[in-house]
Order: structure tokens, then sequence, then C-alpha cells
């Protein structure tokens, strides 16, 4: 009985489909069960590029997944395979579409396993004499009688083996049924884990932007990438939470405190400059190289490393990683702030004002499927870009952002005080006193509305 196998060959390497295996020379590679059925579905659309939707739903169809879990998959099928993300031999990141399979992937012609039954003793060999064949039906029995001793000892022989055989190929029915039934049960695919709980934590801690949180999350993200060293998920956030140790928290480092949390104050104190600064800022720098190696296509690990190289006064190589990341994702609003940061201290204002514009674009574009991590910046965003205006004496254009920031946040207190002082001095000293006061009900006396009501009134 012939039993089919799918073998396809993938460059040097050969795959076995069912058993989930990866073979070439002697060297051998199991592939966990999702693993194997990713570098299938690849395969089975060669050369074409395999969409992050159409692999989600062929692989997890009915499980909820998060990006890292398809990231995951294809950093242990490069690792299996010997590629390299950044110089790839066999699968291709197309940033924002998919994955494509380069090597050649097509079916092995492989002959069919045969299932060779159990030989049988050779029976005795009776010689019969020719003429025994051509005697007639009434020949005496003298004449018949070796002829009949032969046919009957025959008979006797094969009657006696079938009685031998018959428990041996009972047996043998039995134990390869038994095989069959044991390798489906060691085939079937192992539960893969859920996304890491531990590092949803860490970003949870992360994105509270306090020293505390930023210390819990630095501490989780060493622990996963413990347990797993591929994480380009924890090996960026472990990158972020450095940077941010030395540019942000009013704790000393090297004698020197954070007055404001932004890398113009750190550069201009020299907060980034001293030995302690260095070191976090050397491995910070480290780990970003590593998870841009890890997720190429992944704007923020370019935008990670883009901050922590500005840190460093690396600022030519820090607007490449920028740009890099702003074309992965032309939304990429983290990266567009921290570009007009640097154009900031770089004395390019007008440039600087265009980032911050295309970053509040890029905001409200991505604001429904990340609020949590948006909303705490979209006012001050928003608000920063009037004030810039204001600066520049384009009042029209200032009140135009005043007024959008207060349309998604109506009560934001620093925005309505930068609005009612616009207002009043266009010479609207009563919608400037209004809007005060319609603060002043809501939130409670604020200092600055109470000073502005008490040049108006």
């Amino acid at each position: 009985m012939a039993v089919d196998r799918e073998i396809i060959r993938i460059g040097d390497w050969t795959f076995d489909v069912a058993a989930g295996r990866l073979r070439r020379g002697e060297t051998l590679v199991e592939l966990e069960p999702k693993s194997a059925d990713v570098l299938l579905l690849l395969a089975r659309h060669r050369g074409e590029v395999v969409s992050h939707h159409m692999i989600h739903d062929q692989v997890w169809p009915d499980t909820a997944v998060g990006a890292g879990a398809l990231a995951r998959c294809i950093s242990k099928l490069r690792k299996a395979l010997g590629d390299d993300a950044q110089a790839p031999r066999f699968i291709e990141t197309l940033p924002k579409r998919g994955y494509r399979l380069l090597a050649l992937a097509e079916p092995e012609a492989t002959p069919p396993v045969e299932r060779t039954p159990p030989r049988e003793p050779e029976p005795s060999i009776i010689h019969v004499p020719a003429v025994a064949s051509e005697l007639p039906a009434t020949s005496p029995p003298e004449a018949r009688e070796p002829a009949e001793q032969a046919t009957q000892a025959t008979q006797a022989t094969q009657a006696t083996q079938a009685k031998q055989v018959f428990p041996i190929l009972t047996a043998v029915v039995f134990f390869a049924v038994f095989a069959v039934i044991a390798g489906l049960m060691l085939m079937k695919p192992k539960p893969i884990p859920a996304e890491n709980p531990m590092l949803r934590r860490a970003d949870d801690f992360y994105y509270q932007f306090t020293r505390g949180d930023n210390e819990s999350a630095r501490a989780l993200y060493e622990r996963v990438i413990a347990e797993d060293p591929d994480s380009a998920a924890a090996t960026l956030g472990l990158a972020n939470t450095l940077v941010q140790t030395v540019i942000r928290w009013p704790e000393s480092l090297d004698g020197l405190a954070a007055e404001e949390p932004d890398l113009t104050n750190a550069l201009a104190t020299g907060r980034v400059d001293g030995p302690q600064a260095q070191r976090m800022l050397q491995r910070a720098e480290s780990l970003a190289e590593r998870a841009v190696r890890l997720d190429g296509g992944n704007p923020k690990a370019h935008r990670t490393l883009g901050l922590v190289l500005a840190a460093r006064r690396q600022f030519a190589a820090a607007h490449a990683a920028y740009r890099r990341a702003i074309e992965l994702d032309p939304h990429a609003w983290g990266a567009l702030i921290n570009q007009a940061e640097l154009l900031t201290i770089q004395g390019q204002p007008e440039q600087a004002l265009g980032s911050l514009e295309r970053a509040y674009a890029g905001m409200t574009a991505h604001y429904d499927r990340d609020p949590v991590h948006i909303r705490p910046w979209y006012p001050e965003i928003g608000r920063l870009i009037g004030n810039k205006h204001a600066a520049a004496g384009r009042l029209e254009d200032a009140e135009v952002w005043y007024r959008r920031v207060l349309e998604h946040t109506p009560f934001h207190e620093a925005t309505t005080v930068d609005l009612a002082r616009l207002l009043h001095a266009a010479g609207d000293t009563q919608k400037a006193a209004e809007l005060c006061r319609q603060l002043s009900e809501r939130v409670g006396t604020l200092p600055a509305c109470a000073a502005l009501l008490g040049e108006i009134e």
C-alpha cells in the first residue's frame, strides 16, 4: 500500500509538510506548528506577496492574536532557515504589505513509501513429473498416484502455511493501525500561547510616563528578553525605557536633574553627556539597532533608534532613522514629533512646524485604532502648533488650531487660556471672558484665567 508525503523543496532545504520538519543534508530542524503553517502558506504562494491579513485568516482563523504572533513566527522561520532579515534569501518583508518567499519552492518528486507485506515462508519445492498432467482422468490408480500425492502434499503445505501466516498478518495489521493513530496524535498541533502577557504589562507601565512605571516596564522587558531573546517588541521597549531615563526624569543623573522632560533640555544642560548617561544611551542604541534587525518593517523601531542617535548628538543619522520610519508609515506621528523637535534644535522652525502638522494628521488618522496612546498627546501637539503660528504672527492660523483642539477636548485648560488671551489681544474681550468663565465653572478657578479676567474687568 503506497503512502504519499508532501515534500517541498525551498532553496537547499526540504520541507516535510506532514511532519513540520526542515532538512538540509544531515541538519534536521523541527518547526512549531504555527511556524510550519506560515511557511506552507508562503510556499503555496511562492513569489507572491502574502498579506498579514491573509496569514492571520489562514493560520489563526478562529483566534484573536496580536501582530507580534506573526512576527515571532517569521523570526523563528528565519532562524530555522539561517536567513537574515536585512539581506533575505528566503523570506522577504514588505512593509505594511506582508511577506514573500523568495527561494524557489516546488514539490519534490519522492517515491511513495511502500509497506511490504510480511514475507511468507517459501513452500517446499515438489517436482511433479510432466507426464502427470497428461494422464487421463480415468487412469488407473497406479498411474495417478505420483501426481495425486504431489498435489495433496502441496495443498497440505499451503493450508499449514496459511494457518501460520494468518495470526502474523493480523498482528501486523493491528500494529500498523496503532502506529498510524499514534502518529496522528503526535502530529496534533500544540497550542501556541497568546501574546506574552508580561510584554503587555510592560507596555502599559511604559506609557504611564512616570519614573516608577518606567522602571517597572524596564524590569518586565528584561524578563521577556530572558525568555525570548528574539522578541523585537521587548528589545525595543527596553531601549525606550533607557533613553527616557536619560532624557525625562527629574532624578539626578551624573549630578544633573532634568528640568524639562524633553530632548531639547537634556542636550542644552549636558545631561546626555555624563558617563552614566552615555553608558545607558550606548546600550539603548545597541538594543534599538537589534530591534531594527529583528523587525525592520516596524517604524517604531526606527523612530526609537533616531531618538537615541539624537540624544548622542548624531543628528544626521537620527534624521535618516526618522525618515525611514516615516517611509514605512507616513502617519508615524511619534517619529514626526521627534523629527520636529530635532529640526527646532537645529534652528529650522518652519520645517519643524510642517512635521508637527503632519504628526497631528497622523494622530487623527490613527486615533480610533489607538486612542489610549494618542489621547494624551493629541491636544498638546495641536496647542503647540497653534503657539508656533502665534509666535510667527499668524494669529488667524493660531486661532484655528486652538479651536480645533477644543473641538476634540472642550475644556483643555492650557489651550482655553491661550485662545482667551489671543481673543483678548485681538479686542474680542467678551468672548475671551466667556471662555474663562466657562472653564472656571467646569474645572475650578485657574490662576491664569483669574488674571485674565482681572485684566478684562
